[in-house]
């Protein structure tokens, strides 16, 4: 049996080795907590609105157009199993995308809260995070934990059937998501 290793003093969650993806639902959790409660946070977050919700509207018109392109690749198949299935699912396509979104550009905007109220500025790594930051004055800073399982279940398989049913609005959407961070640092630059 696999031992599991915990951070000293945090309560052991049961089960959590059992149900892949938990671990990230409860982060998911402890981040809107932290967002609550961490007053450096709170004030980046609040500070930035200008910034954040157009971000967070993107977010919710991805997931929008994911769930529909979802529903409507299934819908080809004419199988009406097949296409109430999908309208079951519909609701954790939706969801499951939302959060995933969420919780990456969140965890995000928490590390650049951080690096910002303690001053722990550290030249960008990378070829492509270099010539953002030198040429477009666009400073990344560190990348968050990803949840690769999440992304791959809720992003990448409905942007692929996004991009099946109309390949220029997936590219639209894509192209977007690539350059919303980009925009977002080198407007975020006070």
């Amino acid at each position: 049996m696999a031992s599991t290793v915990r951070k000293q003093g945090a309560p052991e969650q049961p089960g959590m080795g059992r149900f892949p993806g938990l671990e990230t639902l409860v982060e998911g959790r402890n981040l809107a907590g932290r967002l609550q409660g961490s007053d450096v946070f709170r004030h980046y977050v609040t500070r930035r609105m200008r910034l954040v919700a157009p971000a967070v509207l993107f977010f919710l018109a991805t997931s929008v157009a994911c769930t529909a392109a979802s529903i409507v690749f299934v819908a080809g198949a004419r199988s009406s199993f097949l296409v109430l299935i999908a309208l079951l699912l519909a609701p954790i396509v939706l969801v499951g995308s939302l959060f995933t979104e969420l919780y990456v550009f969140f965890s995000w905007l928490e590390g650049r809260a951080l690096a910002r109220a303690y001053h722990r500025s550290a030249p960008p790594t990378g070829l492509i995070r270099a010539w953002l930051a030198r040429k477009l004055k666009a400073d990344l800073g560190a990348i968050p934990r990803i949840p690769w399982g999440f992304v791959a279940v809720f992003l990448v398989l409905p942007l692929v059937l996004l991009a099946v049913v109309s390949g220029k609005f997936a590219a639209g959407v894509i192209v977007l998501g690539v350059l919303l961070p980009i925009a977002y640092a080198r407007l975020d630059r006070k």
